[in-house]
């Protein structure tokens, strides 16, 4: 922009001029000073465009400033969702559902549940396992986004 502005005013043109003619003339020299005078062409045009340009970079940098920031808010609240539903697996659930398989294993081997009780009870405590294996690898995933996001990666040296 300051480049465009720097050229509303024009450059002065300096010549020197040295003609050897045939014997008949005499050699001539010159010396001569131009300069344009900018009337009706202010260069309004390219310092529009330089703004206009200029303009259009800011908002690209807002533009990438708000989707970094709407990144980080997403991967926060991934990791906030995954690290409570694991904690809820870890501390509630899974104990919950190990101590419920237990019992009809017992009530099993004492004749008091069906073998079917029993596998379905071992079936769901299967399933809470499996939740919960998914629960931390989601937590995992969620922590590595939310580093990125962060741009806390650290950086990985070749050896």
């Amino acid at each position: 922009m300051r480049l465009q502005k720097a050229n509303r005013i024009p450059d002065p043109t300096i010549l020197a001029q040295y003609e050897h003619e045939p014997p008949d003339q005499p050699n001539t020299a010159g010396f001569g000073v131009s300069f344009p005078l900018p009337l009706w062409n202010r260069n309004k045009g390219n310092i529009l465009a330089a703004t206009a340009a200029r303009e259009q970079a800011r908002l690209g940098l807002e533009k990438t400033k708000t989707e970094a920031a709407a990144d980080t808010a997403t991967a926060r609240l991934a990791y906030d969702n995954a690290a409570k539903r694991w904690q809820n697996y870890r501390d509630s659930i899974r104990p919950k559902s190990d101590q419920i398989r237990k019992t009809i294993a017992y009530a099993y081997e004492k004749g008091g549940a069906s073998l079917l009780d029993l596998l379905v009870a071992e079936r769901n405590d299967n399933d809470v396992r499996l939740a919960a294996a998914q629960a931390a690898s989601d937590t995992a995933v969620a922590v590595a986004t939310l580093k990125a996001a962060l741009n806390l990666m650290q950086p990985t040296t070749n050896k």
